[in-house]
């Protein structure tokens, strides 16, 4: 049997079956692969239609449209997805009574939450529902995986455009000025036509299939919306401006949180809030903020590591366990860090100029004492309107407060190209520039934005933090 185990969602109880310990999953043949939507996608699709090298859009001149985003939530989601009779064998769930303090044995006759097949199968119905509404219904729709994302175009002249509409043709997506006799005949018949969108007809397509979405989730096409738990502004569409922002109280909720573990006393947490906190800065530094920050998520990786058991994990979570200073240390990084960093901005139908190239490096000879070790560090930008550069001797105070380590290389090499970008920052403003590093360590470290070493992911955070 798969014992089942119930989490606290807001004011429901949501019932998580443990698959991996009962060997289900690890039992599982998938041939299927999940590739799942970005939070982003949004972002990235108006970004896509309104790209140009030569200066001009592939789509429609923003001034002349107004684009709105929708969402839905399916219904039941994988409780909605009947299990095969020849499985139920497998599909048993364990349950301890809080009365009778006793286990109770209950056939799942749909999909359990806790199954990876379970996973795989319920996203068939999704992928193929998002696209047929994509193909037929000319609709920009996504999922992932019981939500589904829609965007909207309407003209400027919204109101008006909608009284000269024809009754035969009420689905008035702007990708939709051609539809197949296909899906004219669909959205005819299965559309009202006081709901003229693109998400109508996707949600009219699953019903069609018989499957709901919640009436309470429904979230109607607006510029500024809600979607995989943050905000996709498009208030400053028209002039090619949109922005991707936590939901509204989230960082301050957030921070008020980090200082109350700051100064608790005694300095003891459960495992369940430290991973809680970890997923909200990891999810809101990738979806918001870019890699600035992702530095300070290290210690906060290697205390979870330390004292969670993948078998044990979930009895565990709320034991007391006490806070390390690594652990104290990333939690006051973000307690800086927070208020300083912006959200992330994308502009549509930027054409970037000729990027200019950076180039950076760094001396490290270690010597006998009481000769003290080269140290010299140096930059250029070479494809500019005059050549310019810039050197020194690394201080003794930055070289005394790098962590000990045979050579000091990687951290000079990151500090030449930082020092290279604030050194010519007033000039660099705005440009598109592309760093030239002859050290593998460094370029992997300014990818990836961290670092196992904390000096180097300090150093790392701040090069993105500049860059910004």
């Amino acid at each position: 049997a798969i014992r089942r185990r119930g989490l606290q969602q807001g004011e429901k109880v949501r019932g998580v079956d443990d698959a991996r310990s009962s060997r289900r999953n690890p039992a599982a043949f998938l041939q299927d692969t999940i590739v799942t939507t970005p939070h982003d996608i949004a972002m990235q699709i108006l970004s896509w239609l309104f790209a140009g090298e030569d200066g001009t859009h592939r789509f429609l001149a923003a001034k002349s449209l107004s684009v709105s985003l929708g969402a839905d939530d399916l219904a039941d989601a994988y409780h909605g997805i009947p299990n095969s009779p020849s499985q139920l064998g497998i599909c048993v769930v364990a349950i301890l009574n809080p009365h009778s303090k006793r286990m109770e044995f209950y056939v799942s006759f749909a999909h359990l939450f806790g199954l990876s097949a379970a996973v795989v199968n319920f996203n068939r119905l999704p992928e193929l529902l998002t696209a047929a509404s994509r193909r037929i219904g000319m609709a920009t729709t996504w999922h992932y995986f019981d939500d589904q994302g829609v965007l909207d175009f309407w003209p400027s002249t919204h109101p008006a455009w909608l009284e000269e509409r024809k009754p035969e043709r009420p689905f008035t997506s702007v990708l939709n000025q051609v539809p197949s006799p296909a899906s004219q005949e669909l959205i005819t018949a299965n559309i009202p036509e006081e709901g003229l969108s693109a998400q109508t007809f996707a949600s009219s397509l699953y019903q069609l299939v018989g499957r709901l979405f919640k009436a309470k989730k429904h979230l109607p096409p607006n510029t500024v919306q809600q979607h995989l738990g943050i905000l996709n502004d498009f208030a400053q569409f028209d002039e090619m401006k949109l922005k991707l922002t936590p939901k509204e109280g989230k960082l301050e909720e957030l921070l008020d949180k980090l200082k109350e573990l700051r100064d608790r006393r005694p300095r003891l947490c459960s495992l369940n809030e430290i991973m809680k906190i970890t997923g909200v800065l990891l999810f809101l530094l990738l979806a918001c903020f870019d890699k600035v920050g992702r530095g300070g998520l290290r210690p906060f990786f290697d205390w979870i590591s330390e004292n969670a058991n993948a078998r044990t994990l979930w009895r565990k979570k709320d034991h007391q366990l006490h806070l390390s200073q690594a652990l104290l240390g990333g939690i006051e990084y973000f307690i800086f860090l927070i208020p300083l960093i912006e959200p992330k901005v994308y502009y549509l139908g930027t054409v970037h100029p000729k990027p200019i190239i950076a180039y950076s490096d760094a001396e490290w000879t270690a010597h006998h004492p009481p000769l003290l070790p080269s140290r010299g560090l140096g930059g250029c930008l070479v494809n500019v309107d005059r050549y310019r550069s810039c050197s020194l001797v690394t201080p003794l105070h930055i070289l005394w407060g790098l962590a000990p380590r045979e050579t000091q290389i990687i951290p000079l090499e990151l500090i030449a190209a930082i020092g290279l970008v604030f050194t010519y920052r007033e000039f660099l403003s705005g440009s598109h520039l592309l760093f030239f590093i002859d050290n593998q360590s460094v370029c992997g470290a300014l990818t990836k934005g961290s670092s196992k070493s904390r000096d180097i992911r300090h150093l790392a955070s701040g090069f993105h933090a500049l860059c910004g």
